[in-house]
C-alpha cells in the first residue's frame, strides 16, 4: 500500500516535499486564515500534530525510536528542533526507508527496515518510542506493545497515537496498564485531526489523486473526507487519541 503512496508522489513530482503521511491537526482559526491568506507549507498541518503529539515531552539528549516513521518527517523535525542525542526511524516499507535515507541530513538520525512486532533491538535501550497512526494495520497489536515494553529503559516513555475504534482503544489501553505502564496523557484530538483532514482534501487530490486512484486504501488510511474511517470519527465510533506512557521503575 504504501509502495504505490511513494509511487504516485513520485509521479506527480511532488515526493521531495511529502515527508509525512498521517491525519494532520488544526485549530478552528486555521479554516479562516486558508479561506483569505495563502496557504501556509505543505507539511505544515502534519508538523503541528507532531508539536501537540510530543507536548511535554523532554527530548533533549534521549535515545528516541520511531516505530513506522514513514518518509521520515518527524524524525528530521526532531533532529532538528527537540535536541535528541539519537532518533532511529524503522518502517516496514522498504521505499520509506529508502527515501529516508537518500534525504538524510542528521547525524544523530538512522534509518532500517524493520517489523513492528518483532523489533531488531536489545532490550531496555530507548528512552522515548514514538508510534504515530499506523498500530491500527499491525496483525498482533499486543505484541507491538510487548515489545514496545521491552525496548524502553525503565521511566522511559512511550508516545502513542492513532486513530482507532472506540472499544479497540479501551482494549489497548487496559493492556498497556496491565503490562506496567503508568499513564500520564490521554488526550481526544478527533476534531482538530478531523478539521485538518477536510483542510488538506484539496491539497491531496492534487498530488495523489490521478497517480493513486480514489478506491486506493491509501484513502481510507488517510482519512480523507467521505472514507468509512473520515465518518466513523465523525460519529465517535473512531476516535483519534494522544498517549504518554511510563514503564514503571
Amino acid at each position: 500500500m504504501f509502495t504505490s503512496f511513494n509511487r504516485a508522489l513520485e509521479q506527480n513530482g511532488v515526493s521531495r516535499f511529502s515527508t509525512f503521511i498521517n491525519w494532520g491537526y488544526s485549530e478552528a482559526e486555521d479554516e479562516k486564515e486558508t479561506a483569505g491568506s495563502l496557504p501556509r507549507g505543505v507539511n505544515h498541518q502534519s508538523l503541528r500534530l507532531l508539536q501537540e503529539i510530543m507536548h511535554g515531552v523532554d527530548v533533549q539528549g534521549k535515545d528516541v525510536l520511531e516505530i513506522a516513521c514513514g518518509r521520515g518527517g518527524n524524525v528530521r523535525a526532531l533532529c532538528k528542533s527537540y535536541g535528541p542525542r539519537t532518533v532511529a526511524g524503522l518502517d516496514l516499507t522498504e521505499a520509506n526507508i529508502a527515501f529516508c535515507l537518500a534525504g538524510n541530513r542528521y547525524e544523530q538520525a538512522t534509518f532500517c527496515v524493520g517489523d513492528a512486532e518483532e523489533l531488531p533491538l536489545p532490550d531496555e535501550c530507548c528512552d522515548i518510542v514514538l508510534n504515530i497512526e499506523s498500530s491500527d494495520l499491525y496483525p498482533r497489536i499486543t505484541r507491538f506493545y510487548d515489545e514496545v515494553f521491552r525496548v524502553l529503559k525503565a521511566g522511559g516513555l512511550f508516545v502513542y497515537a492513532d486513530d482507532l475504534d472506540a472499544l479497540k482503544f479501551e482494549t489497548g489501553e487496559r493492556y498497556l496498564l496491565e503490562l506496567g505502564f503508568e499513564m500520564s496523557l490521554v488526550r481526544d484530538i478527533s476534531e482538530h485531526a478531523l478539521l485538518a483532514s477536510d483542510l488538506a482534501r484539496g491539497s491531496r487530490l492534487a498530488a495523489l489523486g490521478d497517480a493513486l486512484g480514489k478506491e486506493d486504501a491509501v484513502w481510507e488510511t488517510m482519512g480523507v473526507p467521505g472514507t468509512p474511517i473520515y465518518d466513523d470519527m465523525h460519529s465517535g465510533k473512531r476516535r483519534y487519541k494522544i498517549l504518554h506512557l511510563k514503564k514503571k521503575v
